[in-house]
């Protein structure tokens, strides 16, 4: 986890570890239909429609959800990394490309480090109820580690799916630049002028 963030600090262009991490998460899901595609349910596409609307940042209508579903996978895959570039040049034409990329960078670090706190918590409960595990015949120690070892799973996979959940659903704004208030030039008045009204 440290090097993957010392990484991300380092790295130039945070586009090439996004772009990475988005690939990942589309092949994934693309993958999922793939399985579900000679026995899907109803549960199942609907399973599949919420992960692809969380990807796209919008709703997306049964027909044309389903006309996207009878696609090739190269096809599906367009269409996603469409919608989420359209949404990352939309923050460049808004703020540009430098402020893009410090704020890509900032939501991956804050993502993870949130993340990584709350794994240490989990593993800190885990810690404090494993030994309960004792008293159904099971090794706690090898109980924790098969856990832990779960845990730090989800918690790989959460940090990208997050991140890319908050990339499609960030919006830059353009910041207005207020106009400085002239200073008011007063006459002095003498101490004995007569009144101005």
């Amino acid at each position: 986890i440290f090097e993957q963030r010392l990484g991300v600090i380092r790295n130039p262009n945070i586009y090439n570890v996004v772009n990475d991490i988005f690939d990942e998460i589309v092949e994934n899901l693309i993958s999922e239909i793939q399985n579900y595609k000679d026995n899907f349910n109803v549960n199942s596409k609907k399973l599949i429609k919420t992960k692809t609307e969380r990807l796209c940042g919008t709703k997306i209508s049964d027909d044309e959800f389903s006309s996207w579903l009878e696609k090739g996978g190269s096809d599906q895959k367009e269409f996603l990394v469409e919608q989420f570039n359209q949404r990352r040049n939309a923050r460049i034409a808004t703020a540009g490309d430098e402020i893009n990329k410090d704020v890509e960078k900032r939501i991956f670090l804050q993502n993870l480090d949130y993340e990584w706190r709350s794994h240490l918590q989990y593993l800190e409960q885990l810690r404090q109820v494993i030994g309960l595990r004792g008293y159904g015949q099971k090794n706690p120690l090898d109980e924790y580690k098969r856990e832990s070892f779960n845990l730090f799973k989800d918690l790989l996979s959460k940090i990208k799916e997050n991140l890319i959940m908050f990339l499609v659903n960030v919006q830059l704004a353009k910041e207005e630049s207020t106009p400085q208030p002239q200073p008011i030039l007063q006459e002095k008045i003498s101490r004995n002028a007569t009144c101005t009204c």
